[in-house]
């Protein structure tokens, strides 16, 4: 499985995993969310794929400042999740 990841505006990152070069999701900040006709809750992939792309969005997250250095946040569970940029008022 391949996977592909942009910075879309009001969106800090959008990552889809790919299955035989076609989306199987769409993974933001606030988790996996509808889109191209993907439903959130129909996403089927293995967990460590799971887990790498929650690594990759907190990673970013940290980067950018909405989760702070790691050691410094719970984010176990769903603590880790932030809403988009654009429900921030951000473009």
């Amino acid at each position: 499985m391949r996977e592909g990841v942009d910075l879309a505006p009001g969106h800090l990152l959008r990552q889809q995993p790919l299955g035989a070069d076609v989306p199987v999701g769409t993974f933001r900040s606030d988790g996996w969310f509808n889109k191209h006709s993907l439903k959130a809750e129909e996403v089927d992939v293995p967990p460590g794929v799971e887990n790498a792309i929650k690594g990759r969005a907190i990673d970013t997250m940290r980067r950018l400042g909405r989760i702070g250095p790691k050691g410094t946040e719970d984010i176990t569970g769903d603590k880790w999740r932030r809403p988009p940029l654009s429900q921030e008022g951000c473009p």
